[in-house]
């Protein structure tokens, strides 16, 4: 008897596992798409007006500092009261180099160099297609495929045993 009562909670929580991780894929899945569609939206000409902020560039002048023990470069605004971390996607400024510190909805995604007239963009650069959206989305899928067939056979032996009038 108490094999059978933990037999049943077994199965259950198989049930409860497998409908989380479709939940969890399908809003997963949502997101990976909200990313890909609003990656290209992004656009350095798009300036913010005076008092406007969200989706548009605003910017501040700065100054490059020495590299953070937890940052590939710290960044202090030209009014000299903070500073900030940045991980840079690749390279950085030089220390002591003039930047214009650009934010796009409410986060820093590049140092633009006036002098030298480039561009580093940080982590926070929206990007199409990234290496941890790939792995994740495939880890994703191949966690749906093992998990959906027990599921849509659990249910539909459940429904079949319904109609048939059968005891759960």
């Amino acid at each position: 008897m108490n094999r059978r009562i933990w037999l049943r909670g077994l199965r259950r929580l198989r049930y409860a596992v497998a409908v989380v991780l479709a939940l969890l894929s399908v809003v997963y899945g949502s997101l990976t798409v909200y990313e890909f569609t609003h990656a290209a939206d992004i656009d350095p000409r798009d300036r913010c007006k005076p008092l406007e902020s969200g989706q548009c560039f605003t910017e501040r002048l700065g100054v490059v500092g020495d590299s953070g023990s937890w940052f590939n470069v710290r960044v202090r605004y030209d009014d000299g009261r903070r500073s900030l971390g940045l991980f840079m996607e690749s390279n950085s400024p030089r220390p002591g180099t003039k930047v214009r510190i650009e934010e796009w909805d409410g986060n820093v995604v590049a140092l633009y160099d006036p002098a030298r007239e480039r561009r580093y963009r940080t982590n926070d650069w929206p990007q199409r297609w990234d290496w941890d959206w790939i792995v994740a989305s495939a880890l994703t899928l191949g966690l749906s495929l093992l998990v959906w067939p027990g599921f849509v056979r659990r249910v539909r032996r459940r429904v079949t045993r319904r109609a048939a009038g059968a005891p759960r």
